[in-house]
């Protein structure tokens, strides 16, 4: 004859709960608790998070910045042709 395991009764989720009936108790009403404790750990993480992305872009945007004040810096211009115009008499006297 063989015994199924069907047959014998489970004792194992009555044991866990019956070995520290307080401390199950304790933990249980400490749940809403620890939720709310975790919901502001998470607020604040998303707060820290958001003012890192706006830090990093606006040091990305300085750094742009920095490097087209360089680059116009280092950028020389040289005349090619000097500027030549003939003034007309009206102009060069004010009159209409």
């Amino acid at each position: 004859m063989r015994c199924s395991r069907r047959s014998r009764p489970s004792n194992r989720g009555k044991r866990i709960f019956s070995e520290s009936p307080g401390v199950r108790q304790s933990e249980l009403h400490n749940i809403p608790e620890e939720k709310k404790v975790l919901a502001e750990l998470e607020r604040e993480k998303e707060s820290y998070a958001e003012v890192y992305n706006q830090l990093l872009s606006q040091s990305s945007r300085t750094e742009v910045s920095k490097q087209m004040e360089i680059s116009d810096k280092a950028t020389t211009f040289r005349i090619v042709d000097p500027p030549s115009c003939q003034l007309s008499q009206s102009i060069s006297t004010g009159s209409s």
